[in-house]
């Protein structure tokens, strides 16, 4: 364990699924879905968090795998995921060499070292809540949840040891004692909260705790072992239903030895520190609290989460208490002082909406929590959370000058019976602040959309739609209707249509006169929406799994297309390509993205296994990226458009060789400047320019840069200074697209692998040589470089005056210095021992050389 550390980021940094190295990890990046080029936010804290035996690694659990970070610093370091969906449980093994999460039903082992996936079992016939590790890491249990069992495992080969009808009610917890003797569960049976003791051994049952009248009927939430195994704590947590105190058990008499009583609302976690002195409870109400275990009394409460806490845990080497609450952060607490350390973010709540801003260069989403995040596209980084809604965020907007942001929020997710603001919030995009409230939209959550050419407003909600201005708050016009459910409306990209979709019509209203021009019967849906091709010729109508309906707007005729999607949670959400015959499906369920030619009516590709479903797809204002948002989890996964709808050959493999490389970069480097028919113009805007190098370098793995930057083969064709003047031209572009942005990210760090750390001055080659010889040499800064050449007895025989000199790596015979053999006259030197010094601002280095002849 000792090494683990070490170990792991060493991992990290060779291996391919977690980009770790100086000035270049980019966690936005690992572990993506095939296809996928970019994820903004990390995913929703779905269960416990855990720490590995040495303290140096903490383990999320997270709505798209389990993340790790350093167990002191939070630094990201790794990401395990197969993109199976939610993780629930996950614990390291005790020689730290592993990690278990588990699944839905299933439970994985996952090799620390390697990063590979070791074990997958298929363990319950429902949800696994909890896994847990023996003490000797021989075995592994998992609690079952509805399935109302505990199963004991292998932990080496996955084999089943033992099944227990654990409670009669749901298993939610367990957790083994420290000696390993006993295995506790907490659950219910017959209406009333209980724990078990076991020996897992044979699976009996050695004794039962019942908690008291005062307790609820929903199961037991937590337990945990004190490190000394002589106590147990539990709590039940189960939102504004649960528990509001902590029950402390003595083992020996299986006696309730306190109550501690001081949360506001339900306990969902309980853990001892390492000395086994101080007890952590988590709660609804959004704080930690430390107990005393001896004397049971209060210590002090943790207050700086925003929502509750999900999970709570001590360090081994009880330096760092972590809690990681829904509202997506988790701090880490110095364990003696109790301050902040360092607070891990960009986790997220669930995701409700998304949106581009019209340059594209951001994107904002609502969420469950009550906030809205906008993300900086580029970078993938959350640059600003705006707080104020009292309810769920159920739609985001931008306005087609990139000034104003819209949501709308309706219940609320803080379980208080408080159904939320029911308002629209206008925010400054620049600055995050509120600018207006528009009050009135609506009885529950529905949909934003802002014209396209002004600042019009149009919301929709259950049986009533309404068109604003934002400018000045005011209605401009109201639609009502008991039995229509107006469920989502799109303005026409000329901003001169609206298309309002209720359960059983899409109508089309000319926006200058207010009059409906064209009705659409369809077919009946609880939940749909709409979208307008590019050209806005056409309509498309979704929300079923099974089909979606194409609606022509001139001539009013439908076609219905089946589309295949499967699952219980309609709807699927759709959108058109840039090329107006595209349609792009995806749903909450199947996990797929489907491609539809619906001229055709056949399916042009589809992408498989992507975390949690699709929630809601959007397109960049230009095309060529769209973005999908996850159902359960809250990220946003980004989408190369075109490689993915011409996969036999990738715009950038520029010599067909069915790879990107370097190879690609360089063709276009030497055609760089060249106008008319040339393969190089990736993009066919007629010229070989910074663009179409952009394209190429998006395409290639940012983690082969500093690889790349070793090969003699790469600094024969590309110099540091092309590079650096390539950025600059990019920069200048200003440009506002994901893929353009991940080839300056690529050049950036090629630039600095091509950037030397320190200034050396190398040995000459050939050597010996007769008569001419290359002397190497690398700058970590600009100089004005000489080098002067001196005989054996210290004369100077000639000085190479090869004047300023940009940092960067000087080594291949077109950039190292040459010496034809000559001195200052122009005469061949003899035969014998020569001395090289290298002048580069204030480094002098000198070495030896012989000529032979």
């Amino acid at each position: 364990m000792k090494t683990l550390r070490l170990t792991f980021f060493l991992l990290l940094l060779t291996t391919t699924y977690v980009l770790h190295q100086a000035n270049s990890a980019d966690y936005t990046q690992w572990r993506l879905p095939e296809g996928a080029i970019k994820r903004l936010g990390k995913g929703m804290i779905y269960g416990n968090i855990s720490f590995s035996p040495d303290s140096s690694l903490l383990a999320v659990a997270s709505s798209i795998g389990v993340w790790v970070y350093d167990g002191y610093t939070g630094e990201e370091m790794g990401l395990f995921t197969n993109h199976a969906g939610p993780i629930t449980s996950v614990v390291f093994s005790p020689d730290g060499k592993t990690v278990a999460c588990s699944n839905a039903s299933e439970f994985y082992i996952w090799d620390v070292d390697t990063g590979n996936l070791k074990l997958t079992i298929s363990a319950h016939t429902s949800d696994i809540e909890t896994v847990a590790y023996s003490p000797d890491g021989k075995t592994l249990a998992t609690a079952g949840g509805y399935d109302e069992s505990a199963k004991i495992w292998d932990a080496s080969t996955g084999a089943l040891i033992r099944s227990i009808d654990a409670h009669t009610g749901s298993v939610d917890c367990v957790v083994f004692s420290p000696d390993g003797k006993i295995l506790a569960t907490g659950g219910e049976d017959d209406r009333v909260n209980t724990i078990k003791l076991w020996d897992p051994s044979n699976g009996e049952l050695q004794s039962t705790l019942t908690e008291g009248e005062e307790a609820g009927t929903l199961g037991i939430r937590d337990i945990d072992f004190s490190p000394d195994g002589k106590k147990i704590a539990s709590c039940e947590g189960w939102w504004v239903f649960g528990g509001t105190t902590v029950n402390l058990w003595d083992i020996a008499s299986l006696e309730l030895q306190a109550t501690l009583k001081g949360h506001a609302k339900s306990v969902y976690c309980v853990s001892f520190s390492a000395d086994g002195k101080t007890l952590a409870s988590g709660s609804v109400d959004r704080t930690v609290c430390l107990w005393d275990v001896d004397t049971g009394a209060y210590k002090t409460t943790l207050i700086a989460h925003r929502h509750l806490i999900i999970s709570s845990e001590f360090s081994p080497d009880g330096r760092t208490l972590a809690s990681a609450s829904r509202d997506g952060t988790i701090i880490l607490w110095d364990a003696e002082s109790l301050k902040e350390r360092t607070t891990i973010t960009e986790h997220t709540a669930w995701g409700t909406g998304i949106a581009f801003s019209p340059d594209g260069k951001k994107i904002v989403t609502g969420c469950s929590d009550t906030t809205v995040r906008i993300w900086d596209t580029f970078s993938g980084r959350n640059v600003s959370t705006l707080r104020g809604h009292r309810g769920e965020v159920v739609s985001v907007a931008y306005s087609s000058d990139g000034q104003t942001i819209a949501s709308s929020a309706s219940f609320s997710l803080d379980h208080e019976w408080d159904f939320g603001d029911n308002t629209i919030r206008l925010w400054d995009a620049e600055t995050g602040t509120q600018k207006s409230m528009l009050l009135g939209y609506g009885d529950s959550g529905g949909s934003l959309t802002f014209s396209p050419i002004d600042n019009i407003l149009a919301s929709t909600s259950d049986s009533k739609f309404i068109l604003w201005d934002t400018t000045t708050g005011n209605s401009l016009w109201t639609l009502t209707g008991d039995d229509k459910d107006f469920l989502t409306a799109a303005f026409s990209p000329d901003g001169k249509i609206l298309g309002i979709c209720s359960q059983r019509e899409v109508n089309l209203y000319d926006l200058t006169t207010r009059q409906l021009i064209k009705s659409f019967s369809v077919p009946w849906l609880r939940y749909s929406n709409i979208a307008f091709s590019p050209d806005g010729e056409t309509i498309v109508r979704a929300g079923s799994d099974d089909e979606v309906h194409i609606l022509h707007v001139n001539s009013g005729d439908i076609k219905t297309i089946s589309i295949g999607h499967s699952g219980r949670y309609p709807p699927v959400s759709a959108v058109f390509g840039p090329d107006n015959r595209t349609l792009i499906t995806g749903n909450a369920e199947d996990r797929t993205i489907r491609f539809w030619d619906v001229v055709n009516e056949e399916q042009k590709a589809i992408i498989h296994g992507i975390p949690n479903g699709v929630h809601q797809i959007r397109f960049s204002p230009d095309g060529s990226t769209f973005a999908t948002l996850d159902t359960w989890g809250g990220t946003i996964l980004i989408w190369d458009y075109h490689s993915i709808i011409n996969p036999t050959r990738h715009r950038a493999d520029i010599n067909t060789d069915g790879t990107v490389d370097i190879t690609d970069l360089v063709y276009v480097a030497r055609n760089f400047g060249q106008m008319g028919s040339n393969v190089a113009d990736v993009n066919g805007d007629g010229i070989v320019g910074i663009a179409d190098l952009l394209i190429v370098a998006s395409a290639l793995d940012v983690t082969t840069a500093a690889p790349l930057a070793k090969s003699r083969n790469l600094h024969t064709t590309l110099a540091r200074t092309d590079i650096q003047n390539w950025l600059v031209q990019a920069r200048q572009l200003n440009v506002s697209d994901v893929i353009s942005h991940r080839g300056i990210q690529f050049l950036e760090q090629l630039l600095l692998a091509l950037t030397p750390n320190k200034t050396e001055l190398f040995a000459n080659y050939p050597n010996p040589f007769n008569p001419e010889t290359w002397i190497p040499y690398q700058l970590a800064e600009q100089a004005d470089v000489s080098i002067q050449i001196y005989s054996s007895d210290g004369q100077l025989i000639r000085t190479l005056e090869i004047g300023e000199q940009a940092a960067g790596l000087y080594q291949e015979k077109s950039k190292a210095a040459f010496w034809d053999g000559k001195n200052e006259i122009g005469e061949f030197v003899a035969s014998g021992v020569y001395y090289y010094t290298l002048t580069a601002g204030q480094y002098i280095a000198t070495r030896k050389m012989l000529i032979r002849k």
